[in-house]
């Protein structure tokens, strides 16, 4: 499994804790997930906190519910990403931890298929929705 391209998602520099990533192997096939750093998971904690202290019938206690293919790294430089996913590939997590995008569906980290992500979705977030840094 080679990686021939990767789209790393831009973000302005005060938001910079979290971007998605879809990385593109040399079988054509599309793989994506979201790359996160500590600062991110910090706030899903201090969000799942104050939603708790919200809610009446709740105690209090910090918890994020992630649901989708999650990457955690210290940061969020180009170099870094490209590393840890080369690391990924070459450790064989990369398949277990990326969402791959096949045809009419997604197969997720085990072998859960939904029909959320196409190639169609791809190439649209690639071209109309992302700003993006191409790495070859």
């Amino acid at each position: 499994m080679i990686a021939n391209h990767v789209w790393i998602e831009k973000s302005e520099p005060s938001e910079n804790d979290a971007c998605d990533v879809i990385v593109r192997m040399e079988d054509g096939s599309h793989y994506t997930a979201s790359f996160v750093t500590l600062a991110w998971l910090r706030r899903q904690l201090d969000l799942g906190f104050h939603g708790a202290c919200d809610h009446p019938h709740c105690n209090p206690v910090r918890f994020a519910a992630i649901d989708t293919p999650h990457v955690l790294v210290d940061d969020l430089e180009c170099d870094t990403l490209l590393d840890v996913i080369e690391c990924m590939i070459d450790l064989g997590t990369f398949e277990g931890r990326f969402t791959r995008v096949s045809g009419d569906e997604a197969i997720h980290p085990g072998g859960v298929r939904t029909p959320c992500v196409t190639h169609e979705m791809v190439t649209f977030v690639i071209s109309d929705v992302l700003s993006v840094t191409g790495v070859t």
